[in-house]
C-alpha cells in the first residue's frame, strides 16, 4: 500500500504513483468548486478513467479490478465524502494506492475484507 502524502490544496494536482513492478500509475486530482466535489482522472498503461468522484471507499477502481493491478483506497475521519478544497491535505482525508505488481496482492486483500 502507497500512501498519498504528497497531495496538497491544490485544485489540480497530479500524482505519478511507481508500482513494484517498475510501472505507474498516474492520478489527477480535480476540485469541482461549484458542486464542492473532488474528482480523480486515472491512468495506467493504455487504460484511463476521467472525472471519477472522489469518495470514500475501500477501492474507488474497483469495477475495473479485472482491468488493471492497482486500486484506490480513500478513508475519511468522519465517513462523509471529501468535499472541502483541503480536504487533501488537511488529514481528513487519506488516499492510498493499491498495488498488485509486486508479491502482494492488495487489492484481492481488500476484496476478501470488504467484499466477500
Amino acid at each position: 500500500m502507497i500512501l498519498l502524502d504528497n497531495l496538497t490544496d491544490s485544485a489540480n494536482q497530479t500524482s505519478v504513483i511507481p508500482l513494484a513492478d517498475g510501472s505507474a500509475l498516474q492520478l489527477t486530482f480535480k476540485y469541482r468548486p461549484a458542486v464542492q466535489r473532488w474528482t480523480v482522472d486515472a491512468a495506467y498503461k493504455s487504460f484511463s478513467e476521467y472525472g471519477i468522484g472522489l469518495s470514500a471507499h475501500p477501492n474507488l477502481l474497483r469495477t475495473w479490478r479485472h482491468v488493471i493491478p492497482c486500486g484506490l483506497l480513500v478513508k475519511t475521519v468522519d465517513l462523509t465524502d471529501p468535499f472541502m478544497a483541503d480536504d487533501l491535505s488537511s488529514g481528513r482525508v487519506t488516499v492510498v494506492v493499491l498495488d498488485s505488481t509486486g508479491s502482494t496482492d492488495e487489492v484481492e486483500a481488500v476484496e476478501q475484507e470488504y467484499f466477500q
